[in-house]
């Protein structure tokens, strides 16, 4: 018995050895790849925190963010990591800004604890070491507090987008004024009598003048709209040839099929076309309805509506 004392002894020492020496070896580095940032307002952004073992022995490390406020958000994953011997591990720290300037700015502290671990008995050995880190957080965005009243880069940004914006409204401007010059000229169309009746199967001729309005000589071209099905629809000329400021009145004859019963009508749209650059468009609505001529005097028509645009 007294033989077999001494190798237990000798073997307690050598198990106790890695705790004695764990007590003054359990080291611990964290490092951020940011430690400061600025971030538009609602802004979502993500960090990284680097925590290394600097001991011989693996270790779990444990991270916790102080509670931030001002409606600043701010979340780690993991929040605990094994760590081998020598190694490290990588702590993603996510961070959302807040959409009011309540609290432009967030110190948010970090604290960092590593145990080491027994490698064999996987329990707990000497004292815990600890790292601490901040993280630096404004909004970029003027009346911070600071001095100069924000970010130079934002300001600049900020003034060139202006800039561009009255730049973009002079020429919205420009543009409106030309269109507004141009619809005084170009053709124009007046139905003097828009709204014509006729019997079944009759006709009716609608008067429709054709201005050119412009300074100097137009070839304008007219074309109708199809009519519905057993209508007829005559427009003789299909094209004039107009002086500067010279007007013509055009004849645009509507028949109805025989079988027309009343009160049905047909719409039928003029269009003038100019030729040459620029080219304007006008039309005019004209109207014929079907009417009994026994009791066309007692019958009252559809309202009519009567449309004469010009436009480029």
């Amino acid at each position: 018995m007294r033989r077999s004392g001494l190798p237990l002894a000798l073997l307690l020492l050598v198990l106790a050895a890695p705790v004695a020496h764990g007590q003054a070896a359990c080291t611990v580095t964290a490092a951020l790849d940011r430690s400061t940032a600025q971030l538009q307002p609602g802004q979502a952004a993500q960090f990284n925190l680097t925590v290394t073992d600097t001991s011989a022995f693996p270790a779990r490390a444990d991270v916790n963010l102080s509670a931030p406020s001002g409606g600043w958000q701010a979340q780690i994953t993991p929040a605990t990591s094994q760590v081998q011997a020598s190694g490290n591990a990588v702590f993603a720290i996510a961070v959302v800004a807040p959409r009011t300037t309540t609290l432009p700015v967030l110190n948010l502290a970090i604290a960092t604890r590593l145990t080491c671990q027994d490698p064999v008995l996987g329990n707990a050995i000497g004292g815990p070491a600890t790292a601490s880190n901040t993280l630096g957080l404004s909004l970029a965005t003027s009346g911070t507090g600071q001095p100069g009243g924000g970010n130079p880069a934002s300001l600049a940004a900020s003034a060139e987008s202006l800039g561009l914006l009255i730049i973009l409204l002079a020429a919205a401007v420009i543009v409106a004024i030309a269109l507004l010059l141009q619809k005084r000229g170009g053709v124009r169309l007046t139905a003097t009598e828009p709204h014509r009746d006729m019997p079944p199967g009759g006709g009716a001729s609608f008067p429709v003048l054709v201005h050119n309005r412009t300074d100097r000589a137009a070839r304008v071209e007219l074309h109708a709209s199809d009519p519905p099905e057993g209508w007829r629809v005559l427009l003789p000329p299909s094209a004039l040839e107009l002086g500067p400021g010279e007007e013509r009145t055009v004849q645009v004859v509507v028949r109805s099929p025989a079988n027309a019963q009343p009160p049905t009508g047909a719409q039928v749209d003029v269009e003038a076309r100019t030729q040459g650059e620029p080219a304007r468009v006008a039309r005019v609505t004209l109207r014929a309805f079907v009417v009994d001529p026994a009791a066309a005097a007692a019958q009252e028509r559809p309202d009519v509506v009567v449309r004469d645009e010009s436009r480029r």
